[in-house]
């Protein structure tokens, strides 16, 4: 059961960390990988590294050079961002409700968690002319106001 109170205004922290994501999608987008030293921290962690891939923030810049290599074309747009305030539950327990009407655990602000939502249409790899779009839901942690962590999983293909 979602709170019945009506959400509020985004506030400058939030502001921020949406504007991290976007950034991080626009160098994945770019290729301009210099741009990750302000945008995730030294020891970011990939939940989803490919094989091989050094650790922390070298290990995302180099996955997004081989993104970029395989993908040359790909776009990708973002569908939604939803924010987590840590320690926002749902009622008896439930999940995390991805919503700004809870407030944070008492004790004072903790980092809140978001979540983005985008889709990659990229040329199929097997040689063929067509485009296949994916979806993509993505949980984002944060630390020292960069991204800490990431961790993808892809919902379906798009018809």
């Amino acid at each position: 059961m979602r709170s019945s109170c009506p959400p509020r205004p985004l506030g400058e922290e939030e502001l921020s960390l949406v504007a991290l994501i976007e950034a991080y999608f626009d160098v994945i987008r770019d290729g301009g990988i210099d741009r990750l030293a302000g945008i995730v921290t030294d020891d970011y962690d990939d939940h989803n590294p490919v094989r091989g891939q050094l650790v922390g923030r070298y290990g995302i810049m180099q996955k997004t050079l081989l993104f970029r290599a395989e993908h040359p074309g790909a776009r990708m747009v973002i569908e939604a961002i939803e924010i987590t305030p840590q320690g926002a539950t749902a009622a008896a327990g439930g999940p995390q409700v991805p919503t700004l009407r809870a407030t944070a655990a008492a004790g004072g602000p903790q980092a809140p968690t978001l979540r983005a939502t985008w889709t990659t249409t990229a040329p199929n790899l097997d040689g063929t002319p067509a485009v296949t779009t994916w979806r993509y839901v993505g949980d984002f942690t944060f630390a020292g106001g960069k991204i800490r962590s990431s961790k993808v999983e892809r919902i379906g293909q798009v018809e």
